[in-house]
């Protein structure tokens, strides 16, 4: 929320801001890859940023965990992905950020589908759009092999 006394944004400021976005759309262009490479992590990062959602839902809604279960669940679960995020710059340092990125996504699908495929993953009937979710893992890995290559 702005300060008190702040002027509201007026067309003025709109189109200001568009003329700026043109202005970055074109100085990205110098950049090489640049373009691809932010094209691949909006496939990747909306689908990774949809399942970490949806936990939330799904730890109370479909499994019945009280909100302060699954909030200590979710937390458990950061700190464990700040710890990963070690080793995982480490595998960066030794194989490069496209080969470990690759790896990320790929565990991410192959675990869904796993999960899913041995009945681990029951509750996930309990979601409207279930059929959405594995398609969106793969189309994922599969877009970003195109764009990262």
């Amino acid at each position: 929320m702005p300060p008190p006394g702040t002027p509201e944004p007026g067309l003025r400021e709109a189109i200001a801001a568009l003329g700026q976005l043109r202005e970055t759309i074109l100085d990205a262009r110098t950049v090489p890859g640049l373009s691809r490479f932010l094209v691949a992590r909006f496939f990747y990062s909306d689908a990774v940023n949809t399942i970490i959602v949806v936990m939330a839902i799904v730890a109370t809604e479909a499994m019945g965990l009280t909100n302060t279960v699954a909030n200590l669940i979710l937390l458990a679960l950061a700190i464990v992905a700040v710890l990963a995020s070690f080793g995982w710059g480490w595998t960066v340092d030794r194989l490069g950020p496209k080969r470990t990125l690759m790896i990320v996504l790929s565990s991410w699908a192959g675990k869904i589908r796993e999960a899913d495929a041995t009945g681990q993953a029951e509750f996930l009937s309990n979601i409207k759009n279930r059929k959405m979710l594995l398609p969106v893992t793969h189309a994922t890995a599969s877009r970003c092999r195109v764009f990262c290559a």
